[in-house]
């Protein structure tokens, strides 16, 4: 039994892997929000410059301005400073948990196992 809980370990630890290593950081994630709202801000210019004014592109180049100032403000706050929290592999989780269960103090609800009695 234990073979097989090895196996099904191995072949999820191996599916995850790919999916928790392309995870970009939140940080990129600003950068590039703040990249593809300064490309839009650039080109509502663009349209003022050729001579389209109207109402809708002065609200759009009023939203834009306000979207790359808040990215901005997010960049320019530093990040908490912790680490970002990974989840352990499986096999390490049920190897803990097995050397838990077989060690000699696995408690049921704060008991001993061994000292247990039905009332």
């Amino acid at each position: 039994m234990t073979e097989v809980v090895r196996y099904l370990t191995r072949k999820v630890d191996a599916a995850l892997r790919p999916l928790t290593a392309a995870q970009a950081s939140p940080r990129a994630l600003l950068q590039a929000d703040l990249a593809r709202a300064r490309a839009e801000l650039d080109n509502v210019k663009q349209a003022i410059l050729q001579g389209i004014l109207t109402s809708t592109t002065r609200e759009m180049l009023e939203t834009c301005e306000r979207r790359v100032a808040d990215l901005e403000a997010q960049l320019r706050t530093p990040s908490s400073g912790l680490p970002r929290w990974r989840s352990p592999p499986l096999s390490k989780v049920i190897s803990a948990i097995s050397a838990r269960r077989s060690g000699p103090t696995w408690r049921t609800r704060g008991r001993s196992s061994r000292n247990f009695s039905a009332k």
